[in-house]
C-alpha cells in the first residue's frame, strides 16, 4: 500500500514552485563541485545531491529518493515496534505509518 501510494504518478510531478526550483539548483551546484554550494539547510542539499548521483539528474530523482526513504521508514517502524511490543502492535504500526497522510505527502514532495 505504502509503495503504491507513495510512487503512483510521481514521475509525472515536476517542479512547483520556487523553493523546489532553488533546491534543484543547489542540488546540481553540489554534483558540479562548486565551491560554496552548501550553505542553506545543507543536509536537504546534500540529499538532493545524492539523487541525482544515485538516479542520474532529473527533476523526479529527488522525490523517488525520498520516497525510497519513506518506504524504508516503514520498514523500521515495523521492526522498532517489534521489538517493543508483541502481537499485532507492530502490524497495525507499520499499517498507520504506511497510510500517514504527513509521511505521504512528504514523501512526494522532495523539494519543499
Amino acid at each position: 500500500m505504502r509503495a503504491y501510494l507513495g510512487f503512483e504518478g510521481l514521475d509525472q510531478q515536476g517542479l512547483r514552485c520556487v523553493d523546489e526550483g532553488y533546491y534543484a539548483f543547489q542540488g546540481y551546484a553540489i554534483c558540479a563541485g562548486r565551491e560554496g554550494a552548501v550553505w542553506n539547510k545543507p543536509v536537504h542539499d546534500i540529499v538532493v545531491a545524492l539523487s541525482y548521483k544515485i538516479l542520474g539528474h532529473s527533476m523526479s530523482a529527488p522525490l523517488l529518493f525520498v520516497g525510497l526513504l519513506g518506504l524504508a521508514s516503514v520498514i523500521v517502524f515495523y521492526l522498532g515496534a517489534k521489538r517493543i511490543s508483541r502481537g499485532i502492535g507492530a502490524g497495525v504500526c507499520a499499517l498507520l505509518a504506511s497510510s500517514c497522510p504527513y509521511l505521504l505527502f512528504y514523501s512526494r514532495s522532495a523539494y519543499s
